[in-house]
């Protein structure tokens, strides 16, 4: 059975007034989360990132289906954003992790430049 966050009150109007009113999609999420179950909107970005994997393996065995792959990676960017508002007091950390793995992939691009070169 399919997870989706508790959203049944927000009719799209209410959703569409959110939208209009709120300055930026950190605030709309903060408002979207109030009162909610931290572990059950988890639980939703996890089914969303499974879902992901399967779309990806569809797409590697040429499988793929319509725009399934685009409607996945969409989901998980709205995942994502999900996970920085609700450990936004991690967010430092994360900054710091991230940008020490984009400097690890070009240190890696690098080092293969450097060896095609010798």
């Amino acid at each position: 059975m399919s997870y989706s966050p508790d959203w049944t009150i927000l009719t799209p109007e209410v959703l569409q007034e959110k939208v209009m009113t709120t300055s930026s999609d950190k605030e709309l999420i903060k408002e979207l989360l109030k009162d909610k179950d931290i572990t059950k909107e988890l639980h939703w970005v996890q089914e969303e990132l499974a879902e992901l994997i399967v779309a990806i393996s569809h797409h590697i065995r040429g499988r793929d289906r319509d725009d399934n792959l685009a409607d996945e990676i969409g989901d998980v960017r709205l995942c994502l954003k999900f996970l920085e508002v609700i450990f936004e007091d991690k967010e430092e950390d994360i900054n710091k992790h991230y940008l020490s793995k984009i400097e690890r992939i070009k240190n890696k691009q690098l080092h293969n430049e450097n060896k095609k070169e010798t």
